[in-house]
């Protein structure tokens, strides 16, 4: 029977986990089915809001029995979770089940990098859990985790002083306005954990104890570190090829007499991931389970009293068969290597025209030259080989150097959003990775 460690964490024997676990992960139920499992083996159900860290600067959060979002060191968690759940680098081993995860690193101006986005059913934490002698840099302050997605933008302008107050008045909070894109999220996640509010997003996490991702003492128990083994490196494919990814890049680059701007070649290679799948892009149709679009767009639409429909845009991932485009912000560049363009006199058209051009140059040379790589059009180049890469701006009245109207966008075609898309830094250099036409 579960044991209630406060109200928002419960410890569950593995009869009561794995009913939990099966309808969003059936094969690790059928793997974890085998094990004898030992007395210490413990599994933790934790329920988080939205906007909650798993993992905030590489530090573990949970949830005291106030419902506050601290981190496990925090005298207020209870012993048995820290003595089960420490062994980890940062985050211990964990399954989400109803809601989406989002992972991404800070740098030193405190710039958003998406890494991923992950659905109910997935395990996470286990590069870190299972690779942590590598170097100790599965121990670094960079790494963070936040219940549902933490790249989340409105396009419509949320920041006037006397229609913010209404909407912090009304839900008893002191926020300020929000000044950037990048604190958009802090804005909603505040408002989404006001008391006034009645909490209707949440999501249940299981953690595992050290037992699970680690020991491989007898038959089933290895076979089980297997598993967890091939799963983390089925998922790990494109950062262990990232090294030849670039090499190839920079020779096509060459190939194609592209001028060595490293901001260029940077955003083409995030073009390249996002395309393939692996790095997540930006869209304009947010997932309920990943970020509580409708209640966040009737509080701007009655409340704030916004002028033009909501439209948020939320981190995806590409997938070529569900037909939905996803874009690369120039104004929010989520790359791993960012290099400024430090240029004055070069506007946000202009980056994106010179990228415009080398975009096409590159994806023209890949499917020309195979660079060694067999199969190309079925490699870890194939996203950007076969897609279809648009590229939009606020300023373009009409396609004109294969710059494109953003008003050209499905979503806000469809809303008439033209005033909004000239009153938006967001939409001063977008680039859209779409399925290509059939035919």
């Amino acid at each position: 029977m579960a044991i209630e460690l406060n109200p928002y964490i419960q410890q569950l024997s593995w009869a009561e986990a794995r009913e939990l676990i099966l309808p969003v992960n059936p094969d690790f139920v059928r793997h974890a089915d085998e094990l004898d499992l030992p007395e210490e083996c413990c599994i933790f159900k934790v329920r988080y809001r939205y906007g909650d860290y798993l993992l905030k600067d590489g530090k573990f959060m949970l949830r005291n029995s106030l419902g506050e979002n601290i981190s496990i060191e925090h005298p207020d968690i209870p012993e048995i979770i820290k003595k089960k759940l420490s062994y980890a680098p940062t985050v211990p081993m964990g399954i989400n089940l109803d809601k989406h995860i989002e992972t991404f690193f800070t740098d030193s101006s405190s710039r958003i990098i998406p890494i991923s986005i992950l659905p109910k059913g997935n395990i996470f934490a286990l590069a870190g859990v299972m690779t942590q002698n590598d170097y100790a840099i599965s121990k670094s302050q960079f790494w963070n985790i936040t219940a549902g997605a933490r790249s989340v933008y409105s396009t419509p302008k949320i920041s006037i002083a006397y229609k913010h107050k209404r909407v912090a008045r009304e839900f008893g909070t002191n926020l300020t306005p929000p000044k950037t894109l990048e604190q958009h999220w802090g804005t909603f996640k505040e408002l989404l954990q006001s008391p006034n509010l009645e909490e209707t997003w949440h999501m249940d996490t299981l953690f595992f104890s050290q037992e699970f991702p680690t020991k491989n003492d007898t038959l089933n128990w290895s076979k089980f570190n297997n598993y967890l083994r091939s799963y983390i490196w089925d998922r790990m494919k494109f950062w262990r090829n990232h090294y030849m990814f670039g090499y190839i890049i920079a020779q096509a680059a060459a190939e194609a007499n592209i001028r060595a701007n490293p901001a260029i070649i940077n955003s083409i290679k995030q073009l390249a991931g996002i395309a393939i799948g692996f790095i997540p892009g930006l869209s304009f149709k947010p997932d309920e389970d990943a970020f509580p679009n409708a209640r966040i767009s009737s509080i701007y639409r009655e409340i704030y009293q916004l002028e033009y429909p909501p439209l948020f845009m939320q981190t995806r991932h590409f997938n070529p068969t569900d037909q939905i485009e996803v874009f690369y912000s120039l104004s929010l560049p989520g790359v791993l290597e960012f290099f400024p363009d430090f240029n004055p006199f070069k506007s946000k058209f202009d980056e994106l025209r010179e990228l415009a051009h080398a975009t096409k140059k590159i994806q023209s040379t890949l499917s020309k030259k195979d660079f060694g790589i067999r199969e190309i059009e079925n490699s870890i180049f194939k996203g950007l080989v076969n897609s279809t890469i648009n590229f939009y701006h606020s300023a373009s009245e009409e396609e004109a150097l294969g710059i494109k109207a953003a008003t050209q966008i499905a979503e806000l075609h469809e809303r008439s959003q033209s005033d909004n898309v000239h009153s938006s830094s967001i939409f001063r250099g977008l680039v859209g990775i779409a399925q290509q036409p059939k035919g």
